[in-house]
């Protein structure tokens, strides 16, 4: 098994990454900011990075344990994004930039 506390960053990264590619896919994100081309793209990544990061959880911690960590980290990572979205918005695609290689790199290192 693995330290929780890492796989806990690599979750909360993994699906900060996700949660962010989906809110910027968002029609609302796209009115209040600028306009992000491919939002296919987007919202299509942010599902593929939801889902790596239920199956990093699974393969890592088992059933039990990593729907208590993945709940935990989408938590974290939907409250965060949802600070971003209301103070600057703009700020959401560098943040899902920079978490996905983080949290890939992370997961590597485990």
């Amino acid at each position: 098994m693995t330290q929780p506390p890492l796989l806990s960053l690599v979750l909360c990264l993994l699906v900060l990454a996700g949660v962010g590619s989906l809110a910027v896919a968002s029609a609302r994100y796209r009115q209040r900011s600028t306009p992000v081309p491919m939002a296919g793209v987007w919202r299509v990544s942010g599902w593929v990075l939801v889902a790596l990061a239920s199956v990093v959880a699974i393969v890592l911690q088992g059933w039990a344990m990593a729907l208590v960590y993945l709940l935990a980290a989408a938590t974290l990572a939907t409250t965060s994004v949802v600070l971003v979205l209301s103070y600057r918005p703009r700020w959401l695609v560098p943040i899902v930039l920079v978490a996905l290689p983080s949290g890939l790199l992370l997961f590597a290192g485990i």
